[in-house]
């Protein structure tokens, strides 16, 4: 039986694409919670089924499908969900698809569970340059590990401020699920009024999720798919109107922090 061919990437983004190591406390207590075994296993087998749909979408790029490229976190890899078919991506794909009455669009999601601010800048950002294809939508969520791991309220703005500067044109940035978060809060009054002035659109993810009571997943801090229904109506709500302007220009220049 021939052996399969090993498909190859760019190097930034075969980089970008490889799985997080679940954090410390993750391993500290997946063996006493089955919520967060199951986090910990998903963290890898997400991570694979986007590296899958990232090399199918660079194998089939002259297949006229457009190209979804997603930036970010966990949120981004579905963990949570009951499969990453149920992910917010799946759903906003097809309905883009059936509303523009053509082919699902190809995924590269470049997301890594784990990602705070910096990572999108440091390694998703520069993978996201590296695709010579022409990309028809970026999408953003990150934000919520910087505050779970204790940055100061001052470290996270200024992040976001650089991201909010490098990411290209017409990408849809997600606000932070916040119900409980006084920093989250504030950040997000920051995304929602001067998104705008990076040529921004915002995915107002935090005023479609009205509570996490029956949307949290076994985990208790990722959503379930109740609750993965909260980002998926905020990008669904925006991208119909960014989605039109496929002729994108190539993302700003980074500049320094």
């Amino acid at each position: 039986m021939p052996l399969e061919t090993e498909r190859t990437l760019p190097p930034l983004i075969d980089e970008a694409l490889r799985p997080a190591e679940p954090g410390g406390l993750v391993r500290l207590l997946a063996p006493l919670s089955p919520g967060i075994r199951t986090t910990r296993d998903q963290i890898a087998s997400h991570a694979h089924y986007w590296r899958g749909q990232a090399e199918e979408a660079f194998e089939d790029a002259e297949g006229g499908q457009p190209l979804l490229v997603v930036l970010g976190d966990s949120l981004s890899q579905a963990v949570g969900a009951s499969s990453v078919e149920h992910s917010w991506i799946h759903r906003l794909v097809l309905h883009e698809s059936q509303q523009r009455r053509n082919r699902p669009a190809r995924i590269v999601n470049l997301s890594r569970s784990g990602a705070k601010i910096d990572d999108v800048l440091q390694h998703q950002l520069p993978a996201f340059r590296a695709i010579e294809h022409q990309v028809q939508l970026v999408t953003c969520t990150v934000g919520s590990n910087d505050f779970a791991r204790g940055s100061s309220f001052s470290k996270v703005e200024s992040a976001m401020h650089s991201l909010m500067s490098r990411l290209p044109s017409d990408a849809v940035l997600a606000t932070l699920p916040a119900k409980g978060s006084i920093m989250a809060k504030r950040l997000n009054r920051m995304i929602r009024s001067e998104a705008g002035r990076s040529g921004l659109v915002v995915a107002d993810v935090d005023a479609h999720l009205p509570g996490w009571r029956g949307r949290s997943a076994g985990d208790r801090f990722h959503p379930n798919d109740l609750g993965y229904e909260s980002w998926f109506n905020a990008f669904a709500e925006v991208t119909p109107s960014s989605a039109q302007r496929i002729d994108r220009p190539a993302p700003k220049a980074a500049v320094e922090r």
